[in-house]
């Protein structure tokens, strides 16, 4: 059992690496890999081909730009605007053409559903709040 001191050291160990890209990108890629497993769908991307979307800085959907910071400790999901690997298929493999980076906010919102339909409520709320 990790004395205080000890989960203190590691944390900031955790929280220093995991706000890089190489670390972002890593955490990512086993939770894909992870993901894929369960899944039972192949999982063809690389540490890299995440890293250089992530030097990028902007959700491949909304343009709106990430953020790496860990949100005081509370992890990722509770970061709106944290890197998101999304699977444009739900169904497809984990490969360079069916996943893109977005932002966790719009991967959680569109959930299974394609496309077009998230963009047509989006467009209908947008109207609503517009007229």
């Amino acid at each position: 059992m990790p004395t205080e001191k000890q989960r203190v050291l590691n944390y900031k160990k955790f929280s220093k690496y995991y706000t890089t890209t190489n670390g972002r990108a890593s955490f990512l890629l086993c939770n894909a890999r992870k993901r894929a497993a369960k899944a039972k769908v192949k999982c063809s991307i690389t540490q890299a081909w995440i890293e250089e979307k992530l030097k990028k800085g902007v959700c491949e959907v909304t343009g709106i730009p990430l953020e790496l910071h860990i949100n005081g400790g509370k992890g990722s999901r509770s970061n709106s605007f944290s890197p998101s690997l999304d699977r444009i298929s739900q169904t497809g493999d984990y490969s360079p053409e069916n996943v893109r980076l977005t932002c966790w906010i719009y991967n959680r919102a569109r959930g299974a559903f394609p496309d077009g339909d998230f963009e047509r409520m989006l467009e209908a709320l947008a109207h609503r709040h517009l007229a």
